[in-house]
């Protein structure tokens, strides 16, 4: 009762007119009418604010892949110009285009494009910094390692390249890559050991294993072969390399491009050897294989060409070679430009031919004209630098201008500490030769210092050769006679008549 009673009145309280319900019916129609109108110009405009904040992000993911592609294009061509093969020099076309690749990075809020960047422009101060910078935040070590190696091999920093290099091969032990990187660097440094060990252990895993491609057998163990080379280990040099050419002519076959590296060494070999006519073959069949498909090969092709030349040379075929040199350098200086690094072979054996034949003018040119093109192209720390320089040194010193020799050995010396240490053999060798300088100006205190220092470094070395230490001990006899200090010269007299008896006891054929 008391329920329907409720009801009723709550009923009777809500009952309305007719028109009342039509207004209020008519009202809620316009009122949803109006809502669903918003909803739809809202729901238009939400999906136009979409579609042009995904074309938005779909530029910006455009460009961002746009950057990114150039960025690889600027890593893969800083790559390539530390990929040369052993003992060549970075492609002054490859530095054109490295600078072109630079020039089209846009990324203005990546430090690790920027530090790319830096690197292929060689602005180290910059690299440098931002290196420091990507360190404190930076949680991808790969990258980070990869950069400072870049950073330091783009500036001829070999040593420093191969630390770094070395962090990432223990970091990724399975990327070859980066162990072909490592050889690099550590047999520009002079790390012959090193090179040899991480040599022989990519050797064995290849060899072990059956689907490892013939070529990168064939590669490894030519690398193999220059570290042995390189630490005068000729006779084991050799046997590599034939093994490595049997190898790839049976597996690449006998004209194949990817050998001529071979041949050309094998050059080298038999030049040493004395055996010119074997060199001259062996040199011809690397040019006739030699494929020139970029200007990389084309500079592979001018070196063998000077390595020919010199053979021509040492036959006494001076025409012939200094014909094949300027023919050498015509073609480079037509291909590229007047500074690139391959001249440098070129103008000093061609200055060594015309030092030979009495031409010191034109010689002393094509000397500086070979330390010009390593300053200019920022290579005062590379190996060969060294090289300019102590043949700029020696030719100055038998030319009796003691002080350009100077400052050449100076430089020598302090460069071969930089890339090889303080105690290498030659650093010792540097040091005799400064000694020649101050026993002409009959500065004997200082010659003694130096001679003493060599002879030190050559006692304690144990791939130190006698007929060098004799050498050292008859020079500091000699500057302790002018000194007036008999006893002692006495003393390193004795020294010196005791290894060259040793020397011809060695040299005697055994006994039957």
């Amino acid at each position: 009762m008391l329920l329907s009673s409720f009801l009723n009145k709550t009923f009777a309280a809500l009952s309305f007119s007719t028109e009342v319900w039509m207004s209020i019916l008519i009202g809620a129609i316009v009122t949803l009418g109006i809502g669903y109108i918003i909803y739809r110009i809202q729901k238009k405009e939400s999906a136009l604010h979409k579609q042009d904040h995904d074309a938005k992000l779909d530029r910006l993911e455009q460009l961002h892949k746009q950057d990114s592609e150039k960025i690889q294009v600027l890593y893969e061509l800083i790559i390539q110009s530390q990929k040369g093969s052993i003992g060549e020099k970075e492609s002054d076309a490859l530095e054109k285009k490295i600078e072109i690749a630079a020039d089209k990075i846009s990324i203005k809020d990546s430090d690790q494009a920027q530090a790319l960047k830096a690197i292929a422009e060689k602005d180290k101060g910059e690299a440098d910094d931002l290196l420091k910078k990507i360190t404190s935040h930076e949680h991808d070590l790969e990258k980070l390692y990869d950069l400072h190696a870049l950073n330091e091999y783009r500036h001829g920093n070999y040593p420093d390249s191969a630390t770094w290099l070395s962090k990432l091969v223990d970091l990724k032990p399975d990327n070859i890559d980066y162990k072909q990187r490592l050889f690099i660097s550590q047999t520009a440094s002079g790390q012959y050991d090193e090179a040899e060990k991480l040599a022989r252990s990519v050797l064995e895993k290849l060899q072990s294993n059956p689907d490892s491609a013939p070529k990168d057998i064939v590669s490894w163990l030519y690398s193999m072969g220059c570290t042995l080379y390189h630490k005068d280990k000729v006779p084991e040099a050799e046997a590599i390399y034939n093994q490595a050419l049997q190898l790839g002519i049976n597996k690449l076959g006998a004209e194949h491009p990817d050998i001529f590296n071979l041949y050309n060494d094998l050059g080298l070999i038999y030049m040493d050897r004395g055996d010119f006519a074997k060199a001259e073959e062996y040199y011809t069949i690397a040019l006739r294989i030699k494929d020139n498909v970029d200007e990389q090969d084309m500079i592979n092709t001018a070196y063998i060409t000077c390595n020919l030349a010199g053979c021509y040379n040492f036959q006494g075929k001076t025409e012939q070679a200094e014909a094949l040199y300027k023919e050498g350098m015509k073609s480079i200086l037509k291909l590229l430009d007047e500074y690139h690094p391959v001249l440098t072979y070129f103008y000093n054996n061609l200055g060594g031919l015309y030092y030979k034949q009495g031409k010191f003018k034109e010689a002393e040119e094509l000397f500086l004209k070979a330390k010009v093109v390593f300053e200019k192209k920022l290579m005062t720390s590379h190996p060969d630098y060294a090289s300019t320089q102590n043949t700029l040194g020696r030719f100055y010193l038998a030319q009796g201008k003691l002080d350009e020799a100077e400052g050449c050995f100076r430089t020598l010396l302090e460069l071969g500490r930089k890339l090889y240490g303080d105690q290498s053999l030659g650093v010792a060798n540097i040091q005799f030769r400064l000694s020649d300088i101050y026993m002409q100006r009959n500065q004997y205190d200082e010659a003694e210092k130096l001679l003493k220092s060599s002879m030190e470094i050559i006692e304690n070395n144990p791939e130190s050769s006698k007929n060098v230490l004799t050498q050292v001990y008859k020079k500091l006899e000699e500057v302790k006679l002018k000194l007036n200090k008999p006893t002692e010269a006495d003393t390193y007299k004795v020294k010196a008549e005791e290894l060259l008896s040793s020397l011809e006891q060695e040299s005697k054929p055994p006994h039957a």
